[in-house]
């Protein structure tokens, strides 16, 4: 066997071509969470004087996830270019889960705000649709089933996000 032939068995195959564009779409989705996760990342050293009280005891949460979400968006975004859609599924899903946890510790936001108006469904939403979606995610991807499906739930909110400040800006500019 040849050098030429050797190196060419031990290569990876490509991925099938639905799986390509889906690893694209995907690759799209983790690259706009690292640019998220990348422009948070400087808050991590400004809440350490906090001097407000309703941070004291989410403070370190806060940290964590400003410090890891780079981390977890990037190595979705690597994952998915490569082609490994399955992994880059659970990483984008456990970057919602952290940001979803970190919610949850802030004492000031009300999750039983019954007001019916947009920020309120927005909350919502963001309290209790958002981490099913990651939770479904990451089942569907474990499980090898349905890659499609757990993309389009871990990306649904990154989705639903673009459309808001597009509607936004539209609305009321920069």
């Amino acid at each position: 066997m040849t050098d030429t032939a050797a190196s060419a068995s031990t290569q990876a195959p490509a991925p099938p071509a639905p799986r390509r564009w889906l690893a694209i779409g995907l690759a799209i989705v983790a690259a706009i969470e690292t640019l998220a996760a990348l422009y948070g990342i400087s808050s991590v050293f400004l809440l350490l004087d906090e001097p407000m009280l309703f941070l004291a005891d989410a403070r370190w949460l806060i940290q964590l996830k400003l410090a890891l979400g780079p981390f977890l968006a990037s190595a979705a975004l690597v994952l998915a270019m490569m082609g490994r859609v399955r992994v880059a599924v659970m990483m984008l899903a456990a970057l919602a889960l952290l940001g979803w946890i970190v919610e949850l510790s802030s004492p000031i936001v009300n999750i039983f705000d019954v007001r019916l108006e947009i920020w309120s469904l927005e909350m919502f939403a963001q309290h209790f649709i958002y981490p099913l979606l990651a939770i479904a995610a990451i089942v569907l991807a474990r499980r090898n089933e349905r890659l499609g499906l757990a993309a389009l739930l871990v990306s649904l909110p990154a989705i639903i996000a673009i459309v808001d400040f597009t509607i936004t800006a539209m609305v009321y500019g920069f």
